[in-house]
């Protein structure tokens, strides 16, 4: 799931940093495309305001994407998790019962259980 919603984003993100900025190399960043740009960001600051909100904005519309497709995936998952067989809790624990193992030691004082 991670790895289609990331390789989704990625890719939607060197496709509109491509459309947003229309160049293949950015001064200071070097090729446009999202490992490079991402690998970066401390240093969008020191970009032109134009072309930080360029970047800004690709990032933004390549999140959105990635949720369009992942909110009905998970819709998806929420109503096929109805067809689950549902299967009931046990009623009983067993807990402290000495019998219920087999081969158990039993155990007198609590200083016993010390190791």
């Amino acid at each position: 799931g991670i790895a289609l919603f990331g390789a989704i984003l990625n890719n939607r993100l060197t496709e509109n940093l491509i459309t947003a900025l229309g160049s293949a190399n950015v001064a200071g960043l070097g090729e446009v495309n999202a490992d490079n740009i991402t690998q970066r960001l401390e240093r969008l600051g020191d970009l032109p305001p134009g072309v930080a909100d360029s970047i800004r904005e690709a990032v933004a519309n390549s999140i959105h994407v990635a949720f369009l497709v992942g909110v009905p995936l998970a819709v998806l998952a929420f109503l096929l998790s109805f067809r689950l067989k549902e299967i009931p809790l046990r009623e009983t624990a067993h807990v402290g019962s000495v019998e219920a193992v087999e081969g158990a030691l039993p155990v007198e004082r609590a200083e016993d259980l010390r190791v």
